[in-house]
Protein backbone atom coordinates (compact mmCIF):
# COMPACT_ATOMS: atom_id res chain seq x y z
CA UNK A 1 0.00 0.00 0.00
CA UNK A 2 3.03 2.30 0.69
CA UNK A 3 3.91 2.04 -2.53
CA UNK A 4 0.95 2.31 -4.15
CA UNK A 5 0.44 5.88 -2.00
CA UNK A 6 3.63 7.31 -3.43
CA UNK A 7 3.17 6.05 -6.64
CA UNK A 8 0.15 7.90 -6.12
CA UNK A 9 1.71 11.13 -4.81
CA UNK A 10 4.09 11.14 -8.07
CA UNK A 11 1.22 11.07 -10.41
CA UNK A 12 -0.88 13.62 -8.77
CA UNK A 13 -1.36 17.16 -10.34
CA UNK A 14 0.07 20.10 -7.53
CA UNK A 15 -3.35 21.32 -5.96
CA UNK A 16 -4.89 24.85 -6.78
CA UNK A 17 -3.44 26.84 -4.26
CA UNK A 18 -4.85 30.71 -3.85
CA UNK A 19 -2.93 33.91 -5.05
CA UNK A 20 -2.01 35.47 -2.01
CA UNK A 21 -4.42 37.29 -0.11
CA UNK A 22 -7.35 35.25 -2.17
CA UNK A 23 -9.29 32.67 -1.36
CA UNK A 24 -10.14 29.46 -4.16
CA UNK A 25 -13.04 29.83 -5.73
CA UNK A 26 -16.32 27.74 -5.39
CA UNK A 27 -15.41 25.94 -7.96
CA UNK A 28 -12.29 25.84 -7.38
CA UNK A 29 -13.00 24.02 -4.22
CA UNK A 30 -15.65 21.99 -5.64
CA UNK A 31 -12.74 20.75 -8.10
CA UNK A 32 -10.45 20.22 -5.27
CA UNK A 33 -13.22 18.12 -3.46
CA UNK A 34 -13.64 16.08 -6.05
CA UNK A 35 -10.20 15.45 -6.82
CA UNK A 36 -10.07 14.25 -3.20
CA UNK A 37 -12.57 11.62 -2.99
CA UNK A 38 -11.22 10.20 -6.58
CA UNK A 39 -7.97 9.86 -4.94
CA UNK A 40 -9.58 8.34 -1.82
CA UNK A 41 -11.52 5.83 -3.69
CA UNK A 42 -8.60 4.65 -5.57
CA UNK A 43 -6.66 4.18 -2.35
CA UNK A 44 -9.59 1.94 -0.95
CA UNK A 45 -10.03 0.11 -4.11
CA UNK A 46 -5.43 -0.58 -4.01
CA UNK A 47 -6.15 -1.34 -0.89
CA UNK A 48 -9.48 -3.92 -1.26
CA UNK A 49 -7.51 -5.70 -3.67
CA UNK A 50 -4.48 -6.13 -1.65
CA UNK A 51 -7.01 -7.23 1.41
CA UNK A 52 -8.21 -10.37 -1.12
CA UNK A 53 -4.48 -11.21 -3.13
CA UNK A 54 -3.21 -11.14 0.75
CA UNK A 55 -2.11 -14.72 2.71
CA UNK A 56 -4.77 -15.60 5.10
CA UNK A 57 -3.02 -16.64 8.34
CA UNK A 58 -4.15 -17.86 11.52
CA UNK A 59 -2.54 -18.91 14.63
CA UNK A 60 -3.90 -20.64 17.28
CA UNK A 61 -2.80 -18.42 20.50
CA UNK A 62 -3.60 -21.82 22.71
CA UNK A 63 -0.89 -23.84 22.11
CA UNK A 64 1.08 -22.17 25.11
CA UNK A 65 -1.21 -22.69 27.68
CA UNK A 66 -1.42 -25.33 30.73
CA UNK A 67 -4.80 -25.74 31.02
CA UNK A 68 -5.67 -26.33 27.35
CA UNK A 69 -5.60 -29.88 25.49
CA UNK A 70 -5.32 -29.59 22.47
CA UNK A 71 -6.18 -32.65 19.78
CA UNK A 72 -3.06 -32.53 17.77
CA UNK A 73 -0.08 -34.56 17.39
CA UNK A 74 3.06 -33.66 19.09
CA UNK A 75 4.70 -32.23 15.39
CA UNK A 76 1.32 -30.84 14.99
CA UNK A 77 1.99 -28.62 18.36
CA UNK A 78 5.98 -28.30 18.01
CA UNK A 79 4.69 -26.25 14.18
CA UNK A 80 2.21 -24.31 15.84
CA UNK A 81 4.37 -23.27 18.51
CA UNK A 82 6.98 -22.43 16.01
CA UNK A 83 4.21 -20.35 14.16
CA UNK A 84 3.29 -18.45 16.81
CA UNK A 85 6.85 -17.52 17.79
CA UNK A 86 7.71 -16.33 14.48
CA UNK A 87 4.51 -14.09 14.92
CA UNK A 88 5.62 -12.52 18.39
CA UNK A 89 9.47 -12.44 17.03
CA UNK A 90 7.82 -10.14 13.68
CA UNK A 91 6.04 -8.51 16.33
CA UNK A 92 8.27 -7.55 18.04
CA UNK A 93 11.69 -6.92 15.73
CA UNK A 94 9.78 -5.27 13.04
CA UNK A 95 6.15 -3.80 13.56
CA UNK A 96 6.32 -2.22 16.74
CA UNK A 97 9.47 -0.10 15.90
CA UNK A 98 7.49 0.85 13.17
CA UNK A 99 4.70 1.81 15.61
CA UNK A 100 6.85 4.07 17.75
CA UNK A 101 8.14 5.72 14.77
CA UNK A 102 4.85 6.67 13.80
CA UNK A 103 4.33 7.09 17.13
CA UNK A 104 7.24 9.94 17.23
CA UNK A 105 6.42 11.54 13.95
CA UNK A 106 2.76 11.96 14.96
CA UNK A 107 1.84 15.41 15.10
CA UNK A 108 -1.84 14.49 16.94
CA UNK A 109 -0.64 12.01 19.26
CA UNK A 110 -3.36 9.80 20.58
CA UNK A 111 -5.12 11.10 23.66
CA UNK A 112 -7.63 8.81 25.03
CA UNK A 113 -7.87 5.12 25.34
CA UNK A 114 -10.18 5.14 21.87
CA UNK A 115 -7.77 7.05 19.44
CA UNK A 116 -4.17 4.72 21.29
CA UNK A 117 -6.87 1.67 20.29
CA UNK A 118 -6.84 3.06 17.08
CA UNK A 119 -3.49 3.62 16.38
CA UNK A 120 -2.47 0.38 17.39
CA UNK A 121 -4.98 -1.50 15.46
CA UNK A 122 -4.39 0.06 12.00
CA UNK A 123 -0.63 -0.64 12.38
CA UNK A 124 -1.64 -4.52 13.12
CA UNK A 125 -0.58 -4.42 16.77
CA UNK A 126 -2.84 -5.71 19.73
CA UNK A 127 -3.19 -3.59 22.77
CA UNK A 128 -1.63 -5.99 24.68
CA UNK A 129 2.10 -4.81 23.05
CA UNK A 130 0.79 -1.28 25.35
CA UNK A 131 3.56 -2.65 27.29
CA UNK A 132 6.44 -2.96 25.42
CA UNK A 133 5.59 0.33 23.25
CA UNK A 134 6.38 1.87 26.84
CA UNK A 135 9.46 0.05 27.94
CA UNK A 136 10.80 1.01 24.65
CA UNK A 137 9.58 4.82 24.40
CA UNK A 138 11.35 5.07 27.94
CA UNK A 139 14.49 3.61 26.33
CA UNK A 140 14.42 6.12 23.16
CA UNK A 141 16.00 9.27 23.65
CA UNK A 142 14.39 12.48 22.85
CA UNK A 143 16.28 13.50 19.19
CA UNK A 144 17.00 9.73 18.11
CA UNK A 145 15.82 8.39 15.20
CA UNK A 146 16.82 4.93 15.46
CA UNK A 147 14.71 2.44 17.58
Amino acid sequence: MKEFTKRLEQEREPEPQPEEGKELSDEEKKQLLERRQQEQVLQYRELDRLMKEAPKYKFNTNVFKNCVTLDMSEQELKKEEDQVEHLAAYILDTTLPALIADLKQLEGIPTDSASLTEFFHKRGVNMRYLGKVIERLSEVPENTEKY
